[in-house]
C-alpha cells in the first residue's frame, strides 16, 4: 500500500469498502503532533475553497458533503484526503462543502452537543466533573468541541449522554465558518470522564440530567428520551393521541420507554392519583392563575405550560377523582391522565414552567384545594378574578371619579381581553382607531392612563380576547329582559359572568366558540350579540353618572349549543318581529325622515350597512346617521347610533347571490349542527347527545337555508339585488341546488373518521356517561360520538353497567346501536313498501340499496347485518354474479309512488 504524504490520497484501486482497512490506509506513520495553536478567525468572509485548503494545511482531512443535507456524498470517509486539486473539484461549481473527518487519521476527535438539551447536559457534566477549555466550533444546530485523539481507536458513538454525540474514528463534522469566531486556542487532551462516557465505564442518562437540571430540561427532549425519565421517576406513562385529548387504542400496549421510539407519532401522558404520586390543577384563566398564585403563594410551584397552565402537587392520600371546580378550573386526580411536556396539544408543545427543582419538592396539595375537594368548602369561594374595585356601583358621585383607568385596564388584558380607552362618561372611542387600538400591552395601557387617567373602559369581543357578549337592552322600552326571561325559561338559567349596565340591562359572558361570532343586532326583541368586530363597556365604566358593575365574579361560561344555534340562524320574520324587520323595504327618505320608538336601533344599523355596503366614507355616513339619528321619534342617542354604524362598519360584505353564497349560508345557519366525512362521503347530524347519520333533517335544514333567502330578500333595500335573491331562491331550490350547496360546504365542516367515538364515554338515551367523572351529563359535540346505547342511564340498571364493562374492558371496540332485529326488520319492510319494487328481472347492488336505506333509516347499520336482514325476506330472489350478490328489488324512479 502507497500513500502520498503530501496529500494523504488512496488510490482507487487500493480502496476497501471495509472501514477497518480504510482507516488504516488513511492512518499515517508520523506520531500525534504536539500542541498547537489554531486561528480560524480570518475565515469568517473567506471562499469556501480557502477555508477548506485552510484546515487541510493544519493537517485535518476532508471528505465532499451535500451543502444542503450536510450528509457525506460517499460511501464512507475512504476518500478522505488533504489534497488541495480534489478538494477544488469537489467544491467548484457544484453544490458541495467538505466535511472534517475525525479520529487518528486527523488528530482529532469531537464531543457534538445538540440544541438546548445537549446544551443542558453539558452543563450538568461540567458541573460534576469539572470545566475543560479546547477549540469550539459550531455545525447547525450543535456546538462541536475538538480534542487529541487519544493513542487508542475510540468509535464514534450517538447518544453517549442526552443530546450528546462523541465523533471518534471515521467520523466527519461540518464546521460553520462563521463559527471559529476570533479564537486561537490550542485542542486540549481528550477528559478522562469523557472517554469513560465513550468506553461505556460511566454512564449519564435522561434521568441523570432530570435529576441534575430539573424537569425544564424535557421540553427540549424527545418523547422517548422524556418517558425514560417519567418511567426512572417512578411515574407511570400513559399514550395519548397527538392533540392531547382522548386515550389512544394504543393502551393495550405496554407503556414502557420503548412504546415511544416506536410510535413517535403519539403524545405522552402520565396516569394521576396515588398510583404515579401526583395530579394536577388545570387553569384556563390567566387572571384567576395569578389571583391564586398571590393569594395563596403557590410559587415556586412546577407548571405544565400550554395553552392553558397545570399546577402540579403530590397526590394526596385521599384518592381524590377528578372534578370540574368550575368554568376554566379543573382537579386532574385518581386515574386520570395529564399530557406532559414535550408533546403538542392543540398546535402548541407544553413545557415545564420550573428551574431546579428536586422532584421531592413537589409541593402537597393546598389545604384549601384540600376543602374543595372534600366538600368543605364551595369552589365559588376560590373565585375573584374581578377587582373589587369593579363589583359595585358607586353611588353618588360624578361621571370619572370612580374610574382609574390604568389599574383597572390592567386587571382585564391579566385575563387576555384587549382593551382600550372611551371617552370619559361615555361609549365612543378616545384613540384614533378606535376597536383596532385594543391590546394587552401593558406598557400602552400605561401610557394611556397618563392622558386619560379617569377614561372609560372597552373591551374587544370575539376570537381575540376569547369572550363573547350577550347585551340584554332595556333602553327605551326595549324588551330584553323579558327576551332573556323567555329563554332561560325554556332552556334553563345561564349560569356565567354577568353585569349590570347603568341603564338597567345586562351583559352575560360566554367563552368564545370555535366557529366566528359576529355582531348581531336584535335577534331577539331587546337582544344583541357582540362577537368579532364588537366591544363592551367594563365596570366601573360610567355612562350618564351610572356606572358598570359585575353582578357576580364567575368566569365565563362556554355558551350552550340551544343560544349557539340561535345567534347564527338567519331572523325569522313573524309576530316578535321588530316593526322595521317587517317592513319589506325602507328608503334613503324614510330612514332620514326618523322612525318611532321600537324599530330606531335596527333601523338606523340597518340604514348604516346600506351606506357601508355602497362603500360610503366612514365620516360621510357618520353625518348622515347622527342626522337620521335626531330625526327619530324619541331622537335616538348619538353614541347608540355611532354604535350601530361602527358595528356596520365591522360587518363583512354581504353572501354572494351564488352557490358558494348558499354554502356561506348554510355554514353559517346549520354548522354547529352538522359534520361531514370525507372518507365515506358521509353527513353526520346532532341529535340530543349524538352524532347520527340523518339525511331527511340534513335536507331540511339545506331547504331552510334555501328559503333563508327569501327572507334575505323581502328585508334587502336595494330592489336590483331582492330580485335577484328572489330569482336565486327558486334556482335553487332543486335537489342538484342543494347538492352543490352541500358539496360546497362540506370542507368547512369536515371531521376525520377516525376521531370518532374514541375514549371511554358511552351515549345513553338520556346522556353521555363520563367514567372520568363517574356521572352522566348532556351530550356535546365535540364529543364526536356517533353509537349510543337506546336505553336511559340507570346505575341500577343491570343492562347499563354491562355496557359500560364491557367498553370499559375492550378499548378498541365501540358502542354499538343496541336495536332489536325485529325492531330493525320491521324498518326495512317499511322502507322496501316506500322505496322499492321488487319482480322478476329486477335487480340492484348491496351498496346502491344500503346507501339509500341508510338516508331513509338515517342510523348506522353495518352491509353485512343489511344484507343477512335482506337476504331473510320471502319474495325476493337472490342471485351471486361475479362474487357479487344482486337481489330481485330495485329503488323506484323519482316521482315513482
Amino acid at each position: 500500500m502507497t500513500q502520498d504524504d503530501d496529500s494523504g490520497n488512496v488510490p482507487k484501486e487500493e480502496q476497501s469498502e471495509n472501514t477497518g482497512q480504510a482507516r488504516k490506509r488513511l492512518r499515517g506513520k508520523e506520531p500525534l503532533h504536539a500542541p498547537r495553536k489554531y486561528d480560524f478567525c480570518n475565515l469568517r468572509d473567506a471562499w469556501p475553497v480557502d477555508v477548506a485548503f485552510e484546515y487541510a494545511e493544519n493537517g485535518w482531512f476532508l471528505v465532499p458533503v451535500d451543502a444542503r443535507t450536510g450528509q457525506t456524498v460517499t460511501e464512507d470517509v475512504s476518500e478522505a484526503t488533504r489534497d488541495t486539486d480534489r478538494i477544488r473539484e469537489w467544491i467548484d461549481g457544484q453544490e458541495l462543502t467538505v466535511g472534517v473527518v475525525t479520529g487518528r487519521v486527523s488528530r482529532i476527535v469531537a464531543l457534538v452537543c445538540k440544541g438546548k438539551l445537549g446544551q443542558g447536559t453539558l452543563k450538568a457534566l461540567l458541573a460534576a466533573k469539572g470545566p475543560f477549555s479546547t477549540l469550539e466550533g459550531r455545525e447547525r444546530d450543535a456546538t462541536v468541541f475538538l480534542f487529541r485523539a487519544p493513542e487508542i481507536d475510540l468509535e464514534s458513538q450517538e447518544g453517549v449522554a442526552p443530546g450528546v454525540d462523541f465523533l471518534g474514528e471515521c467520523g466527519y463534522f461540518v464546521p460553520l465558518q462563521s463559527s471559529w469566531g476570533t479564537q486561537n486556542m490550542e485542542i486540549s487532551l481528550l477528559p478522562a470522564w469523557v472517554r469513560s462516557l465513550v468506553t461505556g465505564d460511566t454512564t449519564f442518562g435522561i434521568d441523570d440530567l432530570v435529576a441534575a437540571e430539573g424537569l425544564a430540561v424535557l421540553d427540549h427532549a424527545t418523547t422517548y428520551q422524556a418517558a425514560k425519565a417519567y418511567k426512572a421517576i417512578g411515574w407511570n406513562l400513559m399514550p395519548v393521541i397527538p392533540d392531547g385529548t382522548d386515550y389512544l387504542a394504543a393502551r393495550e400496549e405496554q407503556c414502557i420507554p420503548k412504546l415511544w421510539q416506536k410510535r413517535t407519532d403519539i403524545g405522552l401522558g402520565l396516569e394521576t392519583g396515588t398510583a404515579s404520586g401526583i395530579v394536577g390543577l388545570w387553569i384556563s384563566d390567566p387572571a384567576l392563575l395569578d389571583f391564586w398564585v398571590r393569594k395563596y403563594d403557590l410559587l415556586p410551584q412546577p407548571q405544565i405550560a400550554g395553552r392553558e397552565t397545570i399546577l402540579c402537587f403530590q397526590a394526596p392520600e385521599e384518592g381524590f377523582p377528578s372534578k370540574e371546580l368550575f368554568n376554566g378550573a379543573e382537579y386532574v386526580g385518581e386515574k386520570d391522565y395529564l399530557v406532559v411536556p414535550p408533546s403538542t396539544v392543540k398546535g402548541t408543545k407544553l413545557r415545564w414552567n420550573v428551574g431546579k427543582e428536586p422532584l421531592a419538592a413537589l409541593p402537597a396539595l393546598p389545604k384549601w384545594l384540600h376543602e374543595v375537594l372534600s366538600d368543605q368548602r364551595q369552589a365559588s369561594d376560590l373565585v375573584q378574578p374581578i377587582s373589587k374595585g369593579s363589583q359595585k356601583s358607586p353611588k353618588g358621585k360624578g361621571p370619572g371619579q370612580a374610574v382609574q383607568f390604568g389599574v383597572e385596564a390592567r386587571s382585564y388584558a391579566s385575563r387576555g381581553w384587549l382593551v382600550f380607552p372611551l371617552s370619559t362618561g361615555q361609549k365612543t372611542p378616545r384613540t384614533k382607531n378606535g376597536l383596532k387600538d385594543a391590546t394587552t400591552d401593558l406598557e400602552k395601557i400605561a401610557k394611556w392612563s397618563k392622558f386619560w387617567r379617569n377614561a372609560n373602559i372597552g373591551v374587544q369581543t370575539g376570537a381575540n380576547s376569547g369572550i363573547v357578549v350577550l347585551d340584554v337592552d332595556v333602553k327605551n322600552g326595549a324588551l330584553g329582559l323579558q327576551s332573556l326571561e323567555d329563554l332561560e325559561r325554556k332552556h334553563g338559567k345561564l349560569v356565567t359572568l354577568r353585569a349590570c349596565t347603568p341603564s338597567g340591562g345586562l351583559h352575560l359572558y360566554f367563552r368564545a366558540p370555535d366557529q366566528v361570532i359576529r355582531n348581531r343586532a336584535g335577534f331577539l326583541p331587546g337582544l344583541d350579540v357582540r362577537g368579532d368586530g364588537g366591544y363592551a363597556v367594563v365596570a366601573p365604566s360610567l355612562v350618564g353618572g351610572k356606572a358598570y358593575h359585575w353582578q357576580n365574579s364567575l368566569l365565563p361560561a362556554e355558551m350552550p349549543d340551544w343560544l349557539l344555534t340561535l345567534i347564527t340562524s338567519t331572523v325569522k320574520k313573524g309576530k316578535g318581529a321588530s316593526l322595521a324587520a317587517q317592513e319589506e323595504r325602507f328608503t334613503y327618505t324614510d330612514a332620514l325622515r326618523g322612525v318611532q320608538e321600537g324599530a330606531r336601533n335596527d333601523t338606523i344599523f340597518r340604514f348604516a350597512c346600506k351606506l357601508r355596503q355602497e362603500e360610503w366614507e366612514y365620516d360621510e355616513a357618520l353625518v348622515i346617521i347622527k342626522t337620521a339619528a335626531g330625526n327619530c321619534e324619541p331622537p335616538l342617542e348619538q353614541d347608540e347610533a355611532i354604535r350601530c354604524l361602527d358595528s356596520a362598519w365591522q360587518y363583512f360584505p354581504p353572501s354572494a347571490i351564488s352557490d358558494l353564497g348558499n354554502a356561506e349560508r348554510f355554514v353559517a345557519r346549520c354548522g354547529a349542527s352538522v359534520r361531514y366525512i370525507e372518507e365515506k362521503d358521509r353527513w353526520l347530524v346532532w341529535a340530543d347527545h349524538w352524532w347520527k347519520a340523518n339525511m331527511r333533517a340534513l335536507f331540511r335544514m339545506a331547504r331552510g337555508t334555501i328559503k333563508s333567502l327569501r327572507d334575505e330578500a323581502m328585508a334587502e333595500a336595494d330592489p336590483v339585488r331582492r330580485k335577484a335573491l328572489f330569482a336565486h331562491s327558486r334556482k335553487s331550490e332543486n335537489p342538484e341546488g342543494l347538492g352543490r350547496m352541500l358539496e360546497i360546504a362540506a370542507p368547512e365542516v369536515t371531521i376525520r373518521e377516525e376521531d370518532l367515538d374514541r375514549g371511554d364515554l358511552v351515549a345513553f338515551s338520556n346522556g353521555v356517561f363520563d367514567p372520568g367523572t363517574g356521572s352522566l351529563r348532556p351530550g356535546r359535540r365535540e364529543d364526536l360520538l356517533t353509537k349510543h346505547v337506546p336505553i336511559p342511564y340507570d346505575p341500577s340498571n343491570p343492562e347499563c353497567s354491562r355496557w359500560l364493562n364491557y367498553k370499559g374492558a375492550n378499548p378498541k371496540v365501540r358502542t354499538q346501536t343496541v336495536k332489536a332485529s325485529k325492531a330493525l326488520d320491521e324498518q326495512l319492510g317499511e322502507w322496501m313498501e316506500e322505496r322499492c319494487e321488487r319482480g322478476k328481472g329486477l335487480s340492484a347492488g348491496p351498496s346502491e340499496l344500503l346507501a339509500d336505506f341508510l338516508s331513509w333509516h338515517g342510523e348506522d347499520v353495518t352491509a353485512h347485518k343489511f344484507g343477512r336482514l335482506l337476504s331473510k325476506k320471502e319474495g325476493i330472489k337472490h342471485e351471486e354474479s361475479g362474487r357479487r350478490l344482486y337481489h330481485g328489488i330495485k329503488l323506484k324512479e323519482k316521482g315513482q309512488k
